[in-house]
Order: C-alpha cells, then structure tokens, then sequence
C-alpha cells in the first residue's frame, strides 16, 4: 500500500570542522611507498590549474609485467556543478609519453569519475558518481592486476580495466588537466598525496579515517541502518544522536550553519535525492510517498563555517509484500544436443503459493518475440539447438504482485576453426589456407585418417589471421589431440601474437622445468597476459595419444586446462580478455622479444615434437559436460563429473556395490590400542 508519510526529522546539532589534514600528513608519512604527501591547500578559480610534481613514481620499471603499481590520492571540495569535465590533477603515464588525467568530472559530462590518457583512453567510474560541494576524499589505485580501483570517502566504489598503462608521477598539473587553462577545476583541493605502490585497501580507509579524525559525525540512526520490514502504513520518524564536540564528549559541537538533508530511493543522494531541508536545524518535512518493497535512503550534511562536509549515508527497507527473487538463473553456454536446465530461487513473504512464468526472447532486439516456455521453478531444456538461443528470465508472482528475476543467456556454442590433418595440411572448415613450414609430414591418427607429425626443429604451421575471424576475445575453447614425443621438452601447440609480436595465446606442453603452461591475455605490452599452470604428469610427454583442451571465460574470470575428458587445473581472477591476433601458428610459439635487426633472433621458437591431430577452436568456453563428451566420442571412455559421496567403489553410482563395502567393514574398529574399541 503506497502512503504520504509526515517524517519527523530530529536535527539536533550535527557538527563537523575543517579536515583533519594534521593528522592525514602524519598518518601519510607512516605509509611505505609514500612518495609525495603536500597539504598547503589550494583555492582555484576555474581559470587555470598548477604545476605539480607528483614525485618518481616509476611504475613501468618493472619489466614483464602489467605495472608495480601505484596510487593517487586528493582531499577536495569541487563547486562547479556545470563543468563538462575537470581534471583534479595529471602526472606522467604510460612510458613517460602519455599523460594520465585524474578526473572528478569525467567527459564530457557524464556525472563520475574517470581517468583519461589523451588519444588513447577514457577510464569511467560509473558506480562513482561526481560529488559537488562537499568535501571529498578519493583515491586512485593502479593495482597490479590490469586494473584501476577508485575509493571515495574510503568505500571502494568500482574498477576499470587499465591495460598496459603505468602511472609514472614526475611533474604535471593540479587542478587542471595537462594544458593549465583546460578542464579547470573550480573549488579547493586540501591535499594530495603519492605512493609509488597499490595502497590496499585497509590502507585506504585508514587514511580516510586519519583525515576524519578530528571532526565527529551523527550516528546511532533511527531507523538502525540496513533495517528491514519498517511499516509503510505507520507514520516513521527519523532519528539520530548528534555529533559532540571532539574536545568536549556529550556537548554538540557549537558554530553549525546548519544541515543539508536528503532522502529518496537512490543511493546517489545529492544527484538523485530530494533535498528534504536546507540550512536548517531542526524540522518538521513532508516526504515523497513511501511504498513497501522498497530501499530509501538518508542523510545529512552539516555546514561548518560555510562549508559543506557531507555525512553519512543511511538505508532502510519497508516491509515486503510481492515474492522475493534469492538466486536469479545463471548464463548457460554449451554445444548443441545437451539437455540444460534453468533455476530461479523465490519465496512469498505473505508465506502463500507462487506462481511462474518463464520468458524466451529469441532476440531481445526485436520487441514481441517473447514467448511463455514454462511454469515451474525450474526450466528444463532437452537437445537444445541454435533455435534455443536467446535470453530467458522468470516472472514471479503472488497474490500481491510480481518480481522479475535477472535476465540468463543461452548460447549454443559453435565450432570457429578446425584443423583435422586428414591428408591436407591446408585443410580448415573456414576455408582458408594453411602454410606448412619446414617439413611436416602426416602420420597415423587418433581421429580420422590422419595426424601432422612435426620434428620439433623447424615444423609448424603458420596460419593466415583470417582463420580464427570467429573466435571471440572474452571466451574460447581450443581442443586438440596430442601425442608428444617421450623427448620432447619447451614446446607449444599453438601461439598467437599481436602484430608487434607480443604474446596473446599460447600454451607449453610441456615446458623445460616440467610445468605445462597455459598463457591467454591482450598482449599490449610484453606479459600482458594470464597464466595458469602445473607440473605435468607422466602424460605430457609419454608418447601416448591425450585430449587437451584449454578454456578461458574472461567475464567469469576462468581459465582451464582439461585433459582425456577431466579437469586438471584452473584459475580464477583470470579477466584479461584476448588482444587483437595478427600472428597464428600451431606447432610453434611466436618470440614476443624478437629483434628482426638481430640475424639470430628467431620469430618462431618453441616447437612441438610429436602429433597433433584434430585441432578445434570453440566460441564458448566449454563446460566439464561437454569436455568429456568430446573425449567419449573418441574413446568410448566415460567421465564421472560428480561422484556421489557414498559412491564408495568410485563407480560414479551409489548402489549393492556400495552397501556391500559398507556391509563388510561394519562395526570394525581399527583404534590404537585395540583396548579403546571396548569403551
């Protein structure tokens, strides 16, 4: 039931003083890898920035990998509402001929954060709205895993993907992007400070809490945050104990202005909220309406001396009434003939029956292709084709409304090049053409008639980009047989390369030391790529034919190595996606520190010795299921892919067999002394 509620808004005097730069300066000093800690305070006027040294950061001078990391941190109050884009400060980037711009107004126009590197790219913040007239501290972070990390007011507030760019520091603007009267910035900037390293993010709220220390805040709010099930039909008051004099414990701090107050259903209170009161002490305020199943926001800003010092912010929920979605279908990605299955998780607060409906959209372009496809919890799909693909979601409902889930994709994995060695070197689905360099020869084969044998000296094969067009750069698959001679050491089924040589895909089966090696990345810069990798067992070089095929899902975050149908080794945080391929070969890997002006300098290095048979590239990253189908269509060899846990003969089924372990070992006591068993 949606009512107009009279909120009683309780403003005992909330106080807050000047920021804590004393004690940020002494806490900055402590921190390893501060560089550069300045607090003299700067006003500027919108017309032009400074000259600003933001010490030897240096972070590129780390080679063979994405950067050693670095961070950047401002205390400002920004006032110029109407400004497109404004630069907080820009030091020296990427190789010292970039420059990174720090913005608190990102372009043009958009409302958050951003980092923009001139004529190569703009960073956004999205989940970082712009704060105006308020007193700010934020923080960026070039962490050491390809991305950038921005906090405000100590609370992490999203990342970006850096690539290959390095923050060096050295001598740039403050208050200005790198020519002084552009992207001027209008307001003061307290202070800045600069580590020659990725500040954690511990560290990040300690620093915060260092420049809060000598003001106090409102607390204790009424109702508590995060509260849940507040009556939307009861009048609500909002409460809070007032901010006491750091000096004085108990007595509200004197000389408040007064309070800025902001209520609504956006986190984003100042660009979305309504400004409940202005200067103002204590009120009485007539609210928006209040609707159950929903999420309000609130907070004050306290005026101190003129300035505005923004506070907490607060959040309640009002009591539920329609169904409550708990776990939204996942994305499904498979070849074609699986059966698969769709979930949503609900439940009715009113504690009655729900029903369902689950929605198709073959094409979520074209608005009236949505079709009604079942209505249960569960959605289940049998020999799925291309025609199921699309995106599906569930609409949940009860006697007093509905709840949608989030939207889960489908889609039906397709094969984007092969290479079946059946007599034919050149031979693609694609069509296009292969090079044989050196002298492979064909030899027998696991799958059709014949495999590539290479010597590992100077055979591979070098393949024309246009035959992997297909392949996608977030997720892939790549299977291939394999049979590697017993000698074989520091060799690569495939590599692919950048066009200036950099490594974007490639894997070691096995290596010199051992290990097999699993690389996949942008390959902007040399070893910019993910890695998973493990010491191989005796079936990386026994001579023995093996499916390997390798996964990498980039928004997941995945990467996997499969080997004869069952999962041997994988990765998480794994979300750099594919650069741009301009060189491919297989057999072979390509040298990312190739000199062409070296005669001994070789392009291709790391051949493989042995056999290669029936080399497949997916467009999906292909699950356990269809992995090990791959591999029983060959051999006729079954997986168990989730062995049951009393399934104690390790027959993938729980049945006689077992009981009659269980049978034979009943009541048997192995205790140490063999007394023990009769206590």
């Amino acid at each position: 039931m949606k009512k107009i509620a009279s909120i009683l808004i309780c403003l005992a005097m909330c106080s807050v003083v000047h920021a804590g730069t004393a004690q940020w300066q002494q806490r900055v000093e402590d921190v390893s890898g501060n560089v550069v800690i300045d607090t003299t305070g700067w006003d500027f006027d919108g017309t032009t920035g400074i000259a600003f040294d933001y010490g030897d950061l240096d972070e590129d001078d780390n080679p063979g990998t994405i950067g050693a990391g670095a961070t950047i941190e401002y205390i400002y109050n920004m006032t110029d509402v109407s400004a497109a884009s404004t630069a907080l400060g820009v030091c020296n980037g990427w190789n010292n001929s970039e420059k990174n711009a720090f913005k608190a107004e990102q372009w043009n126009a958009t409302g958050h954060f951003g980092i923009t590197i001139p004529g190569v790219v703009d960073t956004h913040f999205n989940d970082a709205p712009t704060i105006y007239g308020a007193n700010v501290h934020v923080t960026f972070v070039n962490r050491t895993d390809g991305y950038f990390e921005i906090f405000v007011n100590g609370e992490s507030q999203g990342v970006a993907s850096r690539g290959g760019f390095y923050t060096n520091g050295g001598v740039g603007t403050l208050g200005s992007y790198n020519v002084l009267t552009t992207d001027t910035f209008t307001g003061k900037i307290f202070g800045v400070a600069t580590y020659e390293r990725a500040l954690t993010p511990d560290e990040v709220v300690a620093n915060y809490e260092a420049w809060l220390s000598d003001r106090t805040t409102a607390s204790n709010p009424t109702p508590a945050n995060n509260q849940d099930e507040i009556d939307a039909d009861a009048d609500l008051t909002l409460m809070w104990d007032a901010a006491t004099d750091p000096n004085t414990p108990g007595v509200v701090y004197p000389d408040l202005d007064g309070h800025y107050v902001y209520f609504g259903t956006e986190g984003n209170l100042t660009q979305q909220g309504t400004m409940l009161g202005a200067a103002v002490t204590t009120a009485t305020i007539a609210a928006a309406d209040i609707d159950p199943d929903a999420q309000y926001f609130w907070r004050i800003d306290s005026v101190f001396d003129g300035e505005v010092f923004q506070g907490a912010t607060w959040t309640f929920f009002t009591e539920l009434s329609i169904p409550q979605i708990t776990g939204d279908p996942a994305d499904v990605a498979v070849l074609a003939g699986r059966d698969i299955e769709f979930t949503v998780e609900a439940y009715d607060p009113l504690d009655g029956t729900l029903g369902y409906q689950w929605i198709f959209d073959p094409n979520s372009i074209v608005v009236g292709d949505e079709q009604i496809v079942g209505e249960a919890a569960v959605l289940a799909l049998s020999d799925i084709t291309e025609a199921n693909a699309g995106n599906y979601k569930c609409i949940v409902s009860n006697i007093n409304g509905n709840a949608t889930s989030a939207e889960a994709i489908l889609t039906i994995g397709a094969k984007v090049a092969h290479w079946p060695f059946d007599g034919n070197v050149t031979e693609v689905v694609t069509g296009t053409a292969c090079t044989p360099m050196g002298d492979p020869v064909f030899a027998e084969a696991i799958v059709g008639d014949n495999s590539i044998e290479l010597d590992g000296e100077g055979d591979y094969i070098d393949v024309p980009v246009t035959a992997v067009a297909g392949m996608p750069k977030d997720q892939f698959s790549i299977a291939a047989w394999y049979a590697t001679s017993v000698e074989g050491v520091g060799q690569n089924l495939f590599g692919f390369a950048a066009a200036d040589n950099k490594r974007i895909l490639s894997t070691h089966f096995p290596w010199s030391n051992g290990n097999v090696y699993f690389d996949a990345g942008p390959g902007v810069v040399a070893g910019d790529y993910d890695r998973i990798n493990g010491a191989h067992g005796d079936w990386a070089k026994d001579g023995l034919w093996h499916l390997a095929v390798l996964t990498k899902d980039a928004n997941a975050g995945v990467m996997k190595i499969y080997v004869d149908g069952a999962l041997w080794i994988q990765g998480t945080g794994k979300s750099k996606p594919l650069g741009d391929i301009a060189k491919v070969v297989l057999g072979a890997n390509i040298n990312e520190g190739y000199d062409s002006q070296n005669p001994e300098s070789q392009l291709v290095i790391s051949m493989f010795n042995g056999k290669i048979d029936d080399l497949k590239i997916y467009d999906i990253a292909l699950d356990a299921y269809d992995v090990a189908q791959l591999y029983y269509d060959v051999t006729g060899e079954s997986q168990c892919l989730d062995q049951p846990a009393t399934d104690l003969n390790n027959d993938c089924v729980v049945n006689l067999e077992d009981y009659a372990i269980i049978a034979s070992n009943w009541m048997l006591c192995n205790r140490v002394p063999a007394t023990a068993c009769d206590e």
